[in-house]
């Protein structure tokens, strides 16, 4: 496993992302997609993490979009489309205030 260390002084944003080992479909219930909400609140609460936006994606689709599961990319309850464009914070808060 390889260990990452974020200097602060280089820059001040981070984009971070990881995949499941051969892809497989974990995000098939409610607890599963928690268990990366709650994780990221933890850090929020207690690493001093400054989360801007985020999206937990069904295995690899990136254009969530263009398939059948939304139209519009606020639609997906997991995508920080939903706190940007109607301003609803009730699967997480973003740090909106470090902007």
């Amino acid at each position: 496993m390889r260990k990452y260390k974020i200097d602060p002084e280089l820059t001040s944003y981070y984009f971070c992302t990881s995949t499941i080992v051969e892809w497989q479909c974990v995000f098939k219930e409610e607890k599963y997609f928690r268990i990366i909400i709650d994780s990221l609140n933890f850090c929020r609460e207690h690493k001093g993490l400054y989360l801007l936006g985020y999206v937990i994606m069904l295995n690899h689709i990136h254009l969530i979009v263009s398939t059948d599961f939304v139209i519009k990319p606020e639609d997906w309850k997991y995508s920080s489309a939903r706190n940007w464009y109607q301003d609803d914070h009730s699967v997480i808060t973003l740090d909106l205030k470090v902007l």
